[in-house]
């Protein structure tokens, strides 16, 4: 029962790992991305357009919300394990083009990058549910995610010694050369091939006592099989009010990675906006690490803490991060760079720490409960589950990028706490009306259903 306990850890640890080096391109580049993009295109238009970031950011996150309805039949034909495997092959061609960025090849490794998205995401869900016991579920599942986090400590250390040495960063607003952008992203692209080794050697061996030990649909199925199982899941009525809150996670997504780290980039009161910049990403970590092991050390106690308490804390931190981002925030930051006065509080240091360590424990908290819920809602279709719940994320990330090069941060402001109430009370409806007892009865007897 030790090794099986040990042999269970040590993989989700593993996939951890793999996962971490794959973001670590991913979530720190959208920090700067629109900086980035907006300093080539002053030094040379034609290259690519002034809001591209924006825009790449919003390519990808459509293309992923669509190849989310592909996904399922990709997964249960290779196996999750592969899936993982080719899925962070996308991130690499995406980082690749940094190296000589035009709009061109940006605008398809944004698309290439989002249907590997997808693929990953569906394959990460499978993985973890057949490598885990019920008893661990809570726990991997946030462990998985807070080490894949982890991604914004080391992301951090790449642009400050990528950086520190470099003129500008301590100019009112941050600009890029070529070279600095070659240095960055030249190691996310490292990292990202080590992150496909690892994820391609990960075990395929399911756990005896796993709580789901095999792929939902089998290889012989075909895909407008599996199309119309996915479009039957929307005739739950679950499915539907679960959909507010992936919607809610998607455009706090949108609002961690990208909005709020640009309107701090372009925020030019701040002495050293990278440096803010590179702690704030810290600070997501670390508050999506500090999730990780509250919620690892409560499972073993609580069955349920995966679940209602995790939600009710995810809505009260984003409340106060969406909060504090609107006090101490200038209006027009997520726009362009500009040292117009916030509403109560001056933009500092430390308040961008404070925000970056909330929204990183809202973060963690909401992809808890998501990785939680699913499984025991419907284990023997959880792969279309999972896609289909990050196919309401990103066509919610997607909508916010869009509209990021027109609304203020009220706009911004508004849309989250909306989102975050909803969200909410939705979750706890479906969450309520949820009995253990029936998902044991289901898991036991094998009943593959369909919604």
């Amino acid at each position: 029962m030790l090794r099986a306990g040990i042999y269970e850890l040590a993989l989700i640890i593993m996939l951890g790992v793999g996962s971490l080096l794959m973001f670590v391109g991913f979530d720190t580049h959208g920090f700067i991305l629109e900086s980035v993009t907006l300093s080539v295109h002053k030094r040379n238009p034609s290259r690519i357009d002034e809001y591209a970031g924006y825009y790449g950011l919003a390519v990808s996150h459509v293309c992923y919300a669509v190849a989310n309805l592909f996904a399922p039949f990709i997964v249960s034909y290779l196996h999750p394990k592969w899936s993982l495997f080719i899925g962070s092959i996308g991130f690499t061609v995406y980082n690749v083009g940094f190296l000589y960025l035009n709009s061109y090849y940006f605008y398809i490794s944004s698309l290439i990058m989002g249907i590997g998205f997808a693929v990953y995401y569906c394959g990460l869900g499978c993985y973890i549910s057949e490598h885990s016991s019920r008893k661990n579920l809570a726990r991997n599942s946030s462990l998985s995610w807070g080490i894949t986090c982890s991604s914004f400590v080391i992301g951090g250390i790449i642009l400050i010694t990528s950086l520190q040495n470099d003129q500008g960063d301590t100019k009112a607003h941050q600009q890029y050369s070529d070279n600095q952008i070659r240095k960055v992203f030249g190691a996310f692209t490292g990292c990202a091939l080590i992150s496909n080794i690892i994820l391609g050697f990960l075990p395929k061996k399911t756990l005896e006592n796993a709580i789901c030990r095999k792929n939902s649909t089998q290889k012989d199925i075909r895909l407008k099989d599996r199309l119309g199982t996915i479009f039957k899941a929307f005739r739950s009525p679950k499915i539907w009010l679960l959909s507010f809150s992936w919607i809610h996670l998607g455009i706090m997504t949108s609002e961690l990675l990208g909005v709020y780290p640009t309107a701090i980039i372009f925020t030019e009161s701040l002495q050293s906006s990278i440096k803010t910049t590179v702690f704030y990403g810290i600070a997501v970590s670390v508050g999506e690490l500090s999730t990780a092991i509250v919620v690892s050390i409560l499972s073993r106690r609580f069955t349920h803490i995966g679940r209602v308490p995790v939600f009710l804390t995810a809505f009260i931190v984003s409340s106060i991060s969406a909060t504090l981002i609107l006090l101490s925030t200038s209006r027009y930051s997520p726009l362009y760079p500009n040292n117009e006065k916030p509403l109560l509080i001056k933009t500092n240091f430390y308040i961008a720490i404070a925000i970056g360590f909330l929204l990183g424990v809202s973060d963690g908290c909401w992809n808890t409960a998501r990785g939680v819920i699913i499984p025991l809602l419907k284990p023997h279709r959880r792969a279309e589950v999972f896609s289909i719940s990050k196919m309401f994320q990103s066509f919610a990330s997607c909508v916010i990028f869009f509209v990021a090069t027109m609304i203020d941060l009220y706009g911004h402001y508004c849309i989250m706490m909306v989102s975050n109430i909803i969200a909410t009370i939705t979750f706890i409806i479906v969450s309520r009306n949820s009995s253990d007892v029936d998902v044991l009865t289901d898991v036991g007897k094998g009943i593959q259903s369909e919604f």
